[in-house]
Formats: structure tokens, sequence, C-alpha cells
């Protein structure tokens, strides 16, 4: 296993299966057995895969994996293998924003220090000559699986919001670590422009999709667009941690079983140094249902940031956050426009994914009145259509 460093990638050491169907018996094995997974007298005789990962724009396939060995129960009765999209859309933005790469990195240099709320890793590789990867993880067969269409109800929202501002909390103020060196910022060339481009590009689509959007928003693209480089400027200002990034219901996994976490956070390709409320934003703004965001989205604003100060964080006025939040706000429509006009939706369910994410995200900055409070402040740029 190698863990990429921020320039030029090193070529896998060891090959592995760039996609389900090709994970062999003996791969499987020599993985286990390295992994102190499996006892070394005992092998892998049988494989068969699920696939779990079909449409709504997937940056990569993801599979369950039922194995059987010589020896019944000596080893995990069922992994995941996360591996790289097979559609050619999908692995080119993987490669532009090094999704693969940056969730590798995750795993070999930061999951285990965050499990049980993050799934244990027991092989991690990227091929950057193929834009393959392959990462084998411990299954958690059983959990509910967050839905962005229903949104997300008050009892899985706390679960969700207090997990995030704890994983904020342990890299409060630390990003400059140089075991960090490799995660980009929000505001790095390689997350700012390409994100800036795909807004530009896409605000005609995204406006077409949905028609249904409110017209007060649709007539701000100018003044939008023209503020992108100055929100994302702003989201590096002051206090940074690492951000998840693609904070979602889809990306959680709720325990509803004695024994089970209370929640699991899945797909960290997308973890960067900005601020906290870029994935708290994202998460009360566009993933919740319309009675929980309606009935308790100030709770949950206020969840985070006593969770925030529970664990540690000393130096953080809860103004500062509450201007910080509605920054957050206005910032991640970027992700609406993105999703919506650049990725595969070409099934029902993406469709209604990427429409709940920008309709409620939408509905958000109005209600706040951002597009004329907050909006104007910033710095406007050449920047447009």
């Amino acid at each position: 296993m190698t863990l990429a460093d921020d320039g030029a990638s090193t070529p896998a050491q060891v090959p592995f299966p760039p996609q389900p169907g090709d994970v062999t018996t003996e791969w499987l094995t020599s993985v286990l057995h390295e992994a102190g997974a499996l006892g070394t007298s005992t092998t892998v005789t049988a494989i068969r895969h699920d696939l779990l990962s079909e449409g709504v724009g997937m940056m990569g396939t993801v599979s369950r994996l039922h194995v059987e060995y010589d020896q019944p129960g000596a080893g995990p009765v069922s992994l995941i293998l996360k591996s790289a999209s097979e559609a050619p859309m999908s692995r080119q933005v993987a490669a532009q924003f090094r999704l693969y790469e940056r969730e590798v990195n995750f795993y070999l240099g930061l999951g285990e220090a965050l499990e049980p709320t993050v799934p244990h890793a027991y092989f991690a590789e990227y091929a950057p000559q193929t834009v393959d990867y392959a990462i084998l993880m411990q299954d958690f067969n059983g959990y509910q699986t967050g839905d962005q269409v229903l949104g997300a109800d008050i009892e899985q929202a706390r679960r969700a919001v207090e997990a995030l501002a704890q994983f904020h909390a342990q890299y409060w103020d630390r990003v400059d670590d140089p075991a960090l060196d490799w995660v980009p910022s929000t505001n790095s060339d390689l997350v700012r422009d390409s994100m800036i481009e795909g807004c530009i590009a896409g605000w005609d689509k995204m406006a077409g999709l949905f028609t249904d959007l409110p017209e007060r928003l649709k007539a701000a693209k100018a003044d939008y667009l023209s503020r992108l480089p100055a929100l994302y400027a702003a989201m590096v200002e002051g206090h940074q941690t690492l951000a998840h990034t693609d904070y979602r219901a889809d990306n959680l996994l709720f325990g509803s079983e004695p024994g089970h976490q209370p929640i699991v956070i899945l797909d960290w390709s997308a973890v960067a140094k900005s601020k906290g409320v870029q994935d708290l934003a994202y998460f009360l703004t566009q993933n919740l249902s319309e009675h929980c965001r309606a009935n308790h989205e100030n709770e949950l604003h206020g969840l985070y940031y006593e969770t925030l100060v529970k664990e540690g964080v000393d130096n953080y006025s809860f103004d500062e956050f509450d201007r910080d939040y509605e920054l957050g706000v206005l910032f991640n429509f970027v992700y609406a426009i993105v999703i919506a006009s650049a990725l595969d939706i070409s099934n029902e369910r993406a469709t209604a994914f990427v429409g709940k994410l920008a309709s409620r995200s939408a509905e958000c900055i109005l209600e706040r009145g951002l597009l004329d409070t907050l909006l104007p402040t910033l710095p406007a740029s050449g920047v447009s259509a």
C-alpha cells in the first residue's frame, strides 16, 4: 500500500482487481492475511458480489462481496469493495479532482483514528496510470442507509450533526499538520477553479432541468457567479478543520439494532480543508426532510455548536459561528449547480436526488434573504457566464 503524496503519485506496488468481478480467492486471501483479518492457515474458497451503486451520478462502483472460507466463519462473511467507475465521464471527474487518490490517502492516513464511525479498511490502493483504485472495507450490513430524496428525520439528523461536530473538533485549527499536506484546501486550484468553471458552464442547464426553481434565484445568476471566487476565498478564512464536503444522507449509515454504532460515515473521496460550516450547511439545507427542517433546523444548528464546545473548541464564538453558517448556506448552492449539470442523472431517482438538492438549497438561501444581505457584501469578480 502506498500513501500518495501531493505531487506525482507513485505506481501501485501490488496489483489489485480493478472491478469486483476481477476479485480472485487468491487475492482476497492474501489481503485478509496481510490485514490480520484471517488466520494464515485459512483460505477464501468462494466469492460472489452484489452491485450496490447504480445511477445517481456515482463516482465509483460499490459492491458487497460475500465470502466463503475453507473453515466456515473464520473471517468476515461480507466485505465492501469500492472500485473506479466504468462510466468515462465519472472517471474523468474523479481524476480531475483526485477523488480516488484522496480517499485512498484518507484510509491509509486517517481512517483508523476515526473508527468505528468510519469503516475499517483492509486494503487501499490507487493506480494513477490507469485511474483505478480499490478500497476493501468493513461491511455494515443491517444498518439503515440514509436517503437524501426523503431527507433525514430528526433522530437521524441529531446523530449526523453530533458526529460531524466531533469530527471537526478533532482537527480544529490543526490542518497545518504536515501529515495533512495531501489534503487540498477548498480554495485550492484543484477544487476551486474546476468548480467555478462547472458553475458557469452548468447554471443554465441546471435552471432548465429544474424549472420550479424560484425566479428570484434564477435572476441572481450573474451576481452569484461573479462572487464565486470571493465565496471560495471566504471559506478558508478564520478557523479551519477537515471537512468531508459531501456530508449528505446517502453517505450515512444509521445503526438500527442493539450493538450497532449510532452512525457510520462513508465516502471520504472529497475530504478538504475548510470551515466546518461547509459540511453543516450542506447537511442541514439539502438533506433534511421538509418536516425536519421546518421544525428542527434551529435545534440542529445549536446542537452542532454545543457539541464543538463540549469537544474542546473554545475559540469560536456563537456569533462568529452563526455568520459562518450563513456563508455556508450561500456557498453550498455550487453543488446543486455542478451536480445537476455535469453528472449522469439519467435515471428517475437521480433526477429526484438532484432536484431535492437544488430546491432545498434555493429555499434556504431565499428564506434567509442572503441574496440581498450577504451576497452583495462579497467582492464581485470578472467571472461570468
